[in-house]
């Protein structure tokens, strides 16, 4: 099992630790499911990893200040992935970065009134009622992925761009990576943003794909005209002979 694990001494309250995650979580689309037999954060659909982007799975647990985390890449066919390594370098990286910030706002400096909790907090125990995150008395810094939400405007006004300029697999391209960084961006304070940059990625890329079919399928009736002219012809004679 290849993971990417990691311990960080916190000795932050445990609600404000749990409201923190929970938070990043519900921002980045993850769902508690079973994976491996064992509940486990889940973001991704089969779409998405068909498309660009692997499964990420993330677990915690926060145990007499120490915050426990495990992170991994997974796909339909291959096993856990850690976030080392060349291949899916794009989903490895911008995961690694995500789990960097999530750590640095579980290290912010706290009010002095804020109690720190010596128990232990795991994500199962973490989730209330209505499935929403705990709250905190205080004012806390917490996850915001406006500059996903961005660059997936970015990538979709490109990919309905190049598009007119008549360059469809370049469309294609850039809607696919438009679908990437949306699903972070959508849980940002900007979420129109990525919204938007997703309609036009998938305005750009349908006209691209259909461009691409329609110049394909000129190409293959000039390359083999005489061919099909010859079954049109065999057949004429055929139903009217």
């Amino acid at each position: 099992m290849a993971r990417y694990i990691q311990d960080v001494v916190l000795n932050q309250p445990e609600d404000f630790v749990s409201y923190l995650i929970n938070d990043y979580l519900k921002k980045n689309s993850f769902t508690l499911k079973t994976w491996k037999d064992a509940p486990a954060y889940v973001r991704g659909s089969v779409a998405s990893v068909l498309l660009i982007e692997k499964y990420r799975i993330f677990t915690w647990s926060y145990t007499n200040g120490v915050l426990h985390l495990e992170a991994c890449l997974g796909g339909l066919l291959e096993g856990e992935m850690n976030l080392s390594g060349i291949r899916h370098w794009m989903s490895r990286v911008a995961y690694r970065n995500e789990l960097k910030r999530l750590i640095q706002l579980l290290q912010q400096p706290l009010p002095n009134t804020a109690p720190v909790g010596d128990g232990s907090t795991d994500m199962a125990s973490a989730e209330t009622s209505d499935n929403s995150c705990p709250q905190v008395p205080f004012k806390v810094q917490t996850m915001d992925n406006t500059k996903a939400a961005l660059i997936a405007l970015v990538l979709g006004t490109t990919s309905i761009c190049v598009y007119w300029y008549k360059i469809p697999f370049l469309s294609i391209i850039t809607g696919m990576f438009t679908i990437f960084f949306y699903r972070s961006g959508k849980g940002s304070s900007h979420s129109h943003w990525a919204t938007g940059g997703l309609i036009c990625a998938i305005v750009g890329m349908s006209h691209a794909l259909l461009m691409t079919i329609l110049i394909f399928m000129i190409e293959y009736f000039f390359n083999h005209f005489n061919e099909l002219f010859g079954w049109f012809t065999d057949f004429f004679n055929w139903f009217f002979g």
